[in-house]
């Protein structure tokens, strides 16, 4: 039995353990652009332009996971089906929460695209 994916150790989620390989190639194959979800605890909340900016494609840079070898490149523009959510303000607490869907999986991808518009990520949840 082996994991399929990974998830940062400054996040939560679900983590899928499979003993079939066919498993993760569904899921992770780039070609395929399975979408995750994320929901982002974050503050401030993002204006209206920082939105558009995120939904456009920010330039981040990500490190492979095999290989080690560091790029900078912008992340991929929003397609149909992807999602940035308005945040909302949760009844008593200071921060904000969006909803996230992204198919490119780049390691530590949202938490780098929230830096890249002044917008600190204080919980993420896949």
């Amino acid at each position: 039995v082996f994991p399929v994916g990974r998830l940062d150790r400054d996040s939560d989620g679900l983590v899928l353990l499979t003993d079939d390989g066919r498993v993760p190639d569904a899921l992770l194959d780039p070609t395929r652009k399975a979408t995750k979800t994320y929901h982002v605890d974050v503050r401030p909340a993002p204006s209206e332009e920082e939105l558009r900016r995120l939904r456009g494609g920010v330039v981040i840079e990500t490190t492979q996971q095999r290989g080690g070898v560091s790029t900078t490149a912008p992340t991929v523009r929003a397609r149909r089906g992807d999602s940035l959510s308005n945040p909302t303000r949760q009844r008593g607490l200071p921060n904000h929460i969006a909803r996230i869907r992204d198919a490119e999986g780049r390691n530590r991808q949202i938490r780098k695209m929230c830096e890249a518009i002044g917008v600190d990520v204080l919980r993420l949840r896949r």
